[in-house]
């Protein structure tokens, strides 16, 4: 039969050395796993997971009347400010042809004067058509009366209306069939529907396709008075002047509120009720920060907050 061991002092030092080694096993694990943590808490809070670029929106392709060009392309801008994946296309034609797209292309038209009866259609903002001379001529306005013989060829000479201008022969400007500006001014009537301007445009007159064609005509030739949309006239200081008609100036809160004659209501127009980014760009434009920006250059639709 074995004895029993008896400890010696080397199995005291080995069992004290065996538990600090165990104690500094533990130590090192817990502070592994804390450094871990660490790394792990500062992965997850400094290196955020990578994200799906934005979707880009469908494409838009806008057709505008060229009376509403100015309108449509800065409420377009700021569209595509606001979200940089937007990408619109604007073609620019008179009201009929901009019709004749949307109806058979699809898309979003923004037109004047009138609307497709079969199309969706919302109004957006107000403006006038205004009359304009050479800025050198010295007429300040013409009466209902004068502008129709005007038109019409019956007047033919500025000295009949009391002006002096050199040449003395008028030269009439106007829009091609199919302008909204032009079917504004022909359909022009009163509260009662009584035409304003029964009258047909002299076969003399110069056509050209657009508002500012009007006014780099008129600024070119000393003789001549044409009509644009209203917003055209900024583009025209100190080339042409706007006449009063009726002793009213050609304002496009005046045309709302019906003291001037001859109003020029803007709509956008599509084929059915918008969705995608042509949703959007209406929404905008009927938004109270996109009345404020109709007002910068027309009249909205759309009472604006008081500030």
């Amino acid at each position: 039969m074995e004895k029993p061991h008896k400890p010696t002092i080397n199995d005291h030092r080995g069992r004290v050395l065996f538990q600090e080694l165990e104690k500094a096993r533990v130590k090192v694990g817990t502070l592994a796993i804390l450094a871990i943590s660490a790394l792990l808490v500062v992965a997850c809070t400094s290196a955020p997971l990578p994200t799906a670029p934005p979707t880009p929106s469908m494409p838009l392709t806008v057709c505008c009347a060229t009376a509403a060009e100015p309108m449509a392309r800065m409420l377009v801008e700021q569209l595509e400010t606001r979200s940089p994946t937007t990408r619109i296309t604007v073609q620019i034609g008179n009201a009929a042809w901009c019709a004749e797209r949307v109806s058979k292309g699809g898309g979003l038209g923004i037109v004047v004067a009138a609307t497709p009866g079969d199309m969706w259609s919302a109004p957006f903002a107000v403006d006038s058509v205004a009359f304009v001379v050479h800025r050198n001529n010295p007429l300040n306005g013409l009466t209902l009366s004068q502008l129709c013989d005007v038109l019409s060829g019956r007047v033919w000479h500025w000295s009949e209306l009391g002006a002096a201008v050199a040449p003395d022969e008028i030269t009439v400007v106007v829009r091609e069939s199919g302008s909204g500006t032009r079917s504004a001014l022909e359909s022009a009537a009163t509260a009662e529907g009584k035409r304003i301007l029964e009258v047909k445009i002299a076969s003399t007159a110069v056509v050209v396709p657009g508002s500012r064609e009007v006014i780099e005509f008129v600024a070119a030739h000393k003789g001549a008075i044409g009509y644009v949309a209203g917003e055209y006239l900024q583009l025209g200081t100190g080339k042409v002047r706007a006449l009063r008609i009726e002793g009213v100036p050609p304002t496009p809160e005046r045309a709302a509120r019906g003291s001037y004659p001859f109003v020029l209501p803007l709509f956008f127009i599509a084929p059915r009720e918008p969705t995608g980014t042509a949703r959007q760009l209406v929404d905008l434009s009927l938004s109270p920060k996109g009345q404020s920006s109709v007002a910068e250059l027309l009249y909205p639709v759309r009472p604006l907050p008081r500030r």
